[in-house]
């Protein structure tokens, strides 16, 4: 932007301001009045001429009306002559009454016919002077530089003509011109007064001013701020002269306070160096502990996943060992009190199962280890699936259970299934626990979020709130201890826990995980009422396709136990050989068992089986290891081999190191035999194919 241009008047003092000022006021003035004067004067000397001649006309016309009454133009030609001793009047004509000249009087070098004819520049256009003298008796006016006067000439009330006098004007000439120049003069008289007082007067506003840039001359040139400036009066310039004081008060103030904080100053940089070398040294010494305080965390981490890790293997695979081997019994023709102790050793089992999945479960979330996924699932499904597992529990005390959908419920979603089933297996599992009658509903129902919840406008159609709430009729929850609810290994009241049983994980477990699907959970609940557990989680939309439609028609087919499969089994622990052996037989599989990784790369080279159940940790060499070198040799064979990971540990991590390993798909200790020969009946159909790249496996398995 470019800087303005100063202009010209700006670089003149204020006196010369205040001079000019005051004169161009007093010469507008002047001019004004002066204006007025001459205009007025020149309106009245016109009218003054004008009467003047209308007085001589009237006289004439009444001496000649005698004349004109008797005919006598010699009388009327010695009437007019009487004019000659009237200066200024150039010229005089007598009308009759048809307009013609009947006597006239004249001198100059002007014609008495050319001054006659001036006159009809001031009739109305058409008339002649004598018929608008016959309707308005007096006609004046002026033209050419003369002043016309026409009067009626009557005699006792009759009309004989008319008078015309001619003036030249000069004498009013000449009194205006004098008068002008008694204006001009007392104009000029009157501005040069104006200018001396201005001159004079203008110190009465300058001095002030003047003593206040003085002042200020003088405190920039010696740095004086003892100077003051004297109040001479109480208007605006007082007012000036005083805050201009006010303000040096001020600096003198600062500048007395800027020469003592100078005097310290250097005492003062030194001891905030002195600190600041202090707090620095403090500071490293805080980035160091909290370095090590972060590498000690970490290591911790790591301890708390490693000491998981192999707690899950310590403790699953002996109760592998257990639950496939009741199974394996229980599938076996027992007498009734021996198939009642193996039922009783099976529940156990489960519930032992229960409990150390609740375990690890809040610790994997403590570790942050536990994640959530996002897939396309039918909560329809999902919820059968959760009333076929728990009616049974329900029926044994004679509880009902049933499941409310409400109308225009989205039940294709896109959100992580197996969390939201172990959430609803956990409330609905504690409704039946501590309810002795009546009965358990699950009321399921979506809705349209929230509009300041929409990141944009899209988001308002795909986006919707699940809401699930279980209400049971059973003992109910005081108030004081509701807030206890979700806090891990926390009861209502002791007694519960040697009543009902359970550990106080369950509620804890459900609120982490839907606080990780971003949702949240409550509870309404009275005393002998019983509660309503509620979570709202956000989800999307996902529609039906035509993949989810084939496989429940696929799934609706009928199923065979028996498979002609060759498998081969790495497992290093006795029993659950025995487990492997015996379900794969039931299964109609052939078996071969190799108890270590270097084993079981040695029997694919020499049997290359159909399917491989690839324990992870085994001595000598693990099951990541062992896969690896099988992927090797299948590069020369050209074939591909499902290879199923078997392994004991739940964290998260362990799904990714199986697929980095080359592993197809993933079994988590203890399983079932249904579990199991699902997993084989998948893997089967993709026998005798070509071997899948990385992204064809990491698509196909369901760890």
């Amino acid at each position: 932007m470019k800087p303005k241009k100063q202009s010209n008047h700006s670089a003149v003092s204020i006196r010369t301001k205040l001079f000019l000022t005051l004169g161009f006021t007093a010469l507008l003035a002047l001019f004004m009045m002066a204006a007025s004067m001459v205009i007025y004067e020149t309106y009245n000397a016109k009218n003054n001429l004008v009467d003047e001649l209308v007085s001589m006309a009237d006289l004439i016309a009444l001496n000649s009306s005698v004349a004109m009454m008797f005919n006598d133009r010699n009388a009327a030609s010695e009437d007019l002559s009487a004019l000659s001793a009237k200066q200024g009047i150039i010229g005089a004509v007598l009308y009759d009454t048809h307009g013609a000249i009947y006597a006239d009087f004249s001198r100059g070098a002007i014609s008495i016919d050319t001054l006659a004819h001036e006159v009809r520049q001031i009739c109305k256009p058409g008339m002649s002077p004598i018929e608008m003298i016959a309707d308005q008796k007096i006609l004046s006016g002026f033209t050419n530089g003369h002043a016309h006067v026409i009067l009626q000439v009557n005699f006792q009330d009759k009309f004989l003509g008319a008078i015309h006098l001619i003036d030249d004007m000069q004498q009013k000439k000449r009194r205006l011109s004098a008068y002008y120049l008694i204006v001009a003069g007392i104009v000029i008289i009157s501005l040069a007064v104006v200018l001396v007082l201005s001159s004079k007067m203008q110190s009465i506003f300058t001095r002030p001013l003047f003593d206040v840039i003085d002042s200020m001359g003088q405190v920039t040139r010696e740095k004086d701020y003892q100077v003051r400036v004297k109040k001479c009066s109480n208007d605006e310039f007082g007012v000036l002269v005083e805050q201009f004081n006010q303000m040096l008060e001020e600096i003198q103030a600062k500048d007395e306070e800027l020469s003592s904080y100078s005097s310290t100053l250097e005492s003062r940089v030194k001891q905030r160096t002195l600190d600041l070398t202090q707090a620095k040294e403090e500071l490293e010494s805080t980035v160091i502990h909290l370095e090590k305080a972060q590498k000690k965390a970490e290591e911790a981490s790591q301890v708390k996943s490693r000491f998981l890790a192999n707690m899950s293997h310590e403790i699953r695979t002996p109760m592998n060992g257990i639950i496939g081997m009741t199974e394996l019994l229980l599938s076996s023709k027992l007498p009734s009190e021996q198939e009642t102790f193996a039922i009783n050793i099976q529940k156990s089992s489960h519930a032992l199962l229960a409990i150390i999945n609740d375990i690890l479960d809040l610790s994997k979330i403590e570790a942050g280890k536990l994640e959530v996924e996002s897939i396309a699932f039918d909560l329809s499904s999902l919820l059968s699936d959760i009333k076929a597992l728990l009616i049974s529990v329900a029926k044994e005390k004679h509880l009902h259970l049933t499941v409310e959908i409400q109308n225009e419920t989205h039940l294709f979603l896109l959100g992580d299934p197996t969390r939201i089933r172990q959430v609803l297996i956990n409330l609905v599992g504690n409704a039946i626990k501590f309810t002795e009658k009546g009965g358990i509903t699950i009321m399921v129902s979506t809705s349209l979020p929230e509009e300041s919840e929409f990141q944009n406008f899209e988001d308002r159609g795909s986006r919707v709130d699940l809401t699930i709430a279980i209400k049971d009729t059973g003992i109910g929850i005081p108030p004081e201890k509701q807030k206890l609810l979700f806090t891990p290994f926390s009861q209502t009241d002791a007694s519960f826990t040697r009543k009902y049983g359970g550990t106080g994980l369950g509620l804890a477990i459900s609120s982490n995980l839907v606080s990780l699907m971003g949702g949240t959970i409550g509870c309404t609940s009275k005393p002998g009422q019983g509660s309503i557990f509620s979570f709202v989680l956000p989800l999307r939309k996902a529609e039906k396709s035509v993949d989810e439609i084939s496989l429940v028609a696929r799934a609706r087919t009928p199923k065979t136990d028996k498979i002609n499969l060759h498998v081969l089994v790495a497992e290093d622990n006795i029993t659950n050989q025995d487990v492997f052996s015996a379900m794969l037989e039931t299964f109609g599989c052939r078996v071969e068992i190799a108890a270590t990784g270097v084993e079981a790369v040695d029997k694919f080279i020499a049997l290359k089986p159909d399917i491989i159940l690839m324990d992870c940790q085994m001595p000598k060499m693990d099951g990541y290891q062992a896969s690896r070198e099988i992927r090797k040799h299948e590069e020369t064979f050209g074939i591909h081999t499902p290879i199923i990971a078997i392994t004991a540990h739940a964290m998260a991590d362990e799904q990714e190191n199986c697929r980095d390993a080359g592993m197809d798909d993933f079994l988590t200790k203890p399983f079932m035999m249904a579990d199991l020969l699902k997993i084989l009946k998948k893997w089967s159909l993709h026998l005798n194919q070509p071997g899948p790249d990385s992204t064809d496996i990491a698509g196909n398995t369901t760890i």
